[in-house]
Parts: structure tokens; sequence; C-alpha cells
């Protein structure tokens, strides 16, 4: 391999293999790392996705999940695992909003006014207001990560202790 550098030679991807396909994979890699997130799975890879969609349906691959009776089994068994995390799913399609505000109960479990810190720690995370224009999805996603950050970080503390 050496060599071959030596001479220029380049890879074309990163080393981490095939992502996801099929008409299930997107969600259930979003509920997967939003479970990540909440502290409640130790691997947020694909292969323990797969792990687990193996474990849900008998099906190793995401492209090979194709019957809606087994994508709807995988989908819903994340979001009940989500839900047993303290996410309150609700039709507005605020799912980002769901999982950072289970995250911040689960960061201040004695807070009783946890909307008003959650949006405080938004604000701070974005570096920008957020009373007139609400963060949009990709927010949500750098919101949850960081919140994510700091359940594995107090995690990992107590474990030491």
């Amino acid at each position: 391999l050496g060599e071959f550098r030596r001479l220029g030679f380049k890879p074309t991807s990163k080393g981490r293999g095939r992502a996801l396909s099929g008409p299930y994979a997107a969600k259930a890699q979003a509920l997967w790392i939003a479970l990540w997130n909440l502290g409640a799975v130790e691997d947020r890879r694909d292969s323990a996705l797969l792990a687990f969609i193996g474990r849900q349906t008998g099906i190793e691959r995401t492209e090979w999940v194709l019957d809606a009776k087994d994508g709807r089994a995988v989908i819903e068994a994340l979001k009940g695992w989500c839900a047993r995390e303290g996410v309150a799913w609700d039709d507005g399609g605020r799912y980002g909003y769901q999982i950072a505000l289970a995250q911040s109960r689960k960061l201040r479990p004695q807070e009783t006014r946890i909307v008003s810190v959650l949006w405080a720690d938004v604000s701070i995370i974005l570096q920008r207001a957020v009373i007139t224009v609400k963060p949009t999805d990709a927010e949500w996603i750098t919101v949850m990560n960081e919140l994510g950050q700091r359940i594995r970080a107090r995690r990992a503390r107590k474990a030491v202790a």
C-alpha cells in the first residue's frame, strides 16, 4: 500500500464500506443514531443497526427489507425504543425537537422548566437566537449530536466512578 501511495494512488472511498440502502434504510439509520444520541445503544455503526434489523426480521441487509410489513416492524421497533427512552412522538413532525427534549430530560432529570432549558441550550449550541427563526432539520441534527456527546460523556464519567 505504501508503494501505491508513493506512486500517487489515492483511494476513492474512506473505507467505510457501502452506505445503507433500501426504502427503509434512511429512516432506520436516523432512528438508530437518535438512539445512540439518547445513550440507548453503545454502537452507532451501520453494522450494529444491521444486526438489530436481522434480529427483528431475519433479514441481513437493509436493501433486502422490501416488504412493508418488515419495514414497518423495523421502524416501529426503533420508534418504540425511542419512546421508552423518553421521546414523546407527536403528529407535528417535530422529530428533532422531540428527540432533543428527551435528551435534555436525561441530562437534567430534576429540572422542572425543561423546555426553557432546552431552548437556551439550542441557542448556545447553534450560536444564535432561536426565538424568531426555529432550527432547521440540519440544525436539529447539530443539537442532537451535541446533546448526545454530553449524554455519553456523563455515562462514561459514571462508569469510571
